[in-house]
């Protein structure tokens, strides 16, 4: 079976131009949609260009109808396409609409059906630009050699799955914290405890960084006050 030579066939749609059987061949009819991405982002500045295509008999024009499930707004499709007489396929754009907000991820269904065709879906993931802020925080601003310290990280948003969270200290080697904690889904913080070490050694105190981060999160800091709690020996002559 090949298509009407002055016809240009995508490449896609080859691949079912032959087969082999002793039984009877039913040829259906069948909506295509191409979208370049699965995923997109919402603030994609120029509108995606898309493709809708049909199999069958290109006798007559047809209507097809374009709609979202579970859409927030950020997507924006044509109500209908029609596919001239004589064609295979026409041409549809999707916008963005970027709201500016922190939104979470979406996934989108997008929906083609027509009089004469089975319906046809797809599903289209929404990429926010928009990334939350975590914020770190100490219960005190010092902590001296041998001590304890509870530090919190929030999260600017509540999120549906659990948040891995990096910590890193810029002076690793004068306390023990865990490398990663993790805020659970629906939650928006989860506290842990910096312990300093004792060295022995007097020293001055000292400003220590700690830093929180997370993928596609905006990283936070505190700045707590080493205290070092050697008193150095004095001798007098």
């Amino acid at each position: 079976l090949a298509p009407y030579s002055d016809n240009v066939e995508r490449p896609e749609h080859q691949q079912n131009n032959s087969t082999q059987t002793t039984e009877k061949i039913n040829l259906s009819k069948t909506i295509y949609i191409n979208i370049p991405s699965e995923n997109i982002n919402e603030d994609v500045a120029s509108p995606i260009k898309c493709t809708l295509a049909r199999s069958g008999n290109f006798d007559n024009n047809e209507i097809f109808y374009l709609s979202f499930e579970n859409n927030d707004g950020r997507l924006t499709i044509p109500a209908s396409l029609t596919i001239p007489t004589g064609a295979s396929e026409n041409i549809f754009y999707i916008s963005t609409n970027n709201n500016d907000i922190i939104d979470r991820d979406n996934t989108v269904t997008l929906n083609v059906t027509s009089d004469s065709y089975e319906s046809k879906h797809t599903y289209i993931t929404v990429t926010d630009d928009e990334l939350p802020t975590l914020t770190l925080s100490a219960a005190s601003v010092e902590i001296a050699e041998n001590e304890d310290l509870i530090l919190t990280v929030t999260n600017e948003i509540t999120e549906q799955e659990d948040v891995i969270v990096n910590i890193n200290c810029d002076a690793s080697s004068r306390f023990t914290y865990p490398e990663q904690v993790i805020i659970p889904q629906n939650e928006d913080r989860v506290s842990f405890t910096v312990h300093a070490i004792e060295d022995e050694t007097a020293d001055t105190s000292k400003d220590i960084t700690f830093t929180a981060t997370a993928n596609k999160h905006i990283a936070g800091e505190a700045i707590v006050i080493l205290q070092d709690n050697d008193i150095p020996q004095l001798e007098l002559e």
